[in-house]
């Protein structure tokens, strides 16, 4: 089966990015500004090992990885997702994705929140929060101020999970003043890779 997976500004080739995608059993196209399947399997393991409940994510764009981490609190027996999306139109055709996504267990919820991810940080309580997938805005000053809002709502050994910490948006070094790795992994776009921070 083919996919298109637009791979013009990243490090590997259509071919590669092909063979990545049938390895991760990633069956449908994945056009730009998606994160990548392989990443979205990563961010899915990582939540299913830390057997986190609570879950948020900052920038959904089209939803395909918020669709993943529905479907793997439903595995885990239930658990909220919380996503942030900025953009109107994106926030509501997120939601709708996650109506249409029939999540089979009755325990897991959502909510889309159309506004800055900080100011959704700031409205939750203390040691609220056992995973969290960080993609929206990548400058790494705004990255910073997330980590620093995000750190007193983390569950201890909760993950913090960053997408684009390589490429364009180098945010690997932010990750490191924190104590976290970076992984530099094929990038279908300008930037790619993950991040992760373990909160002690």
């Amino acid at each position: 089966m083919t996919r298109s997976i637009d791979v013009t500004y990243g490090n590997i080739s259509a071919d590669e990015a092909e063979r990545l995608a049938l390895a991760v059993g990633h069956y449908s196209d994945s056009p730009a500004g998606n994160t990548e399947p392989w990443i979205t399997n990563l961010v899915v393991a990582l939540l299913k090992a830390s057997g986190a409940r609570t879950v948020l994510e900052t920038g959904a764009f089209q939803g395909a990885t918020s669709e993943e981490l529905l479907f793997a609190l439903g595995e885990l027996e239930g658990g909220v997702l919380t996503i942030c999306e900025i953009d109107p139109a994106r926030a509501e055709a997120v939601d709708a994705r996650l109506r249409d996504a029939e999540c089979e267990n009755s325990d897991v919820h959502w909510v889309v929140r159309c506004m800055d991810a900080r100011d959704v940080i700031r409205s939750l309580a203390p040691q609220s929060l056992g995973f969290v997938f960080l993609d929206d805005d990548h400058q790494k000053s705004h990255v910073a101020e997330e980590i620093e809002l995000l750190l007193p709502k983390m569950l201890p050994g909760g993950l913090l999970v960053f997408h684009d910490v390589y490429g364009v948006c180098d945010l690997q070094e932010v990750v490191a003043a924190y104590g976290g790795y970076s992984l530099d992994l094929p990038r279908a776009g300008p930037a790619g890779g993950l991040g992760i921070i373990q909160v002690r």
